[in-house]
């Protein structure tokens, strides 16, 4: 169940429509919008383009199983079809 929550409260920053505390996206702070920030921004360590560029994520790929030439690849289905078919025919008569 959802807190309603009054519109000068929405109004005001300190709840968004959805109920949730607003987030400054400036200082990561609650309670105010990021136009209203008067705080500083946090620094937060990320690795440089350099950093990622030297150690890749790899990401495991499976080879794909072998896949059958598409030439003819209908003509040997219906060959095979063809074949059951006469067979069970063979076993009716």
């Amino acid at each position: 169940m959802t807190k309603i929550t009054s519109l000068s409260q929405i109004r005001k920053g300190k709840v968004s429509s959805t109920g949730q505390p607003t987030q400054c996206q400036k200082c990561l702070g609650y309670g105010h919008w990021t136009y209203e920030c008067k705080g500083t921004r946090p620094y937060l360590s990320r690795p440089s383009r350099t950093q990622q560029l030297k150690k890749p994520i790899v990401l495991k790929r499976q080879a794909p199983a072998k896949i059958p030439s598409a030439k003819g690849l209908a003509d040997k289905i219906l060959k095979e079809k063809e074949k059951e078919r006469k067979e069970s025919d063979d076993e009716k008569k």
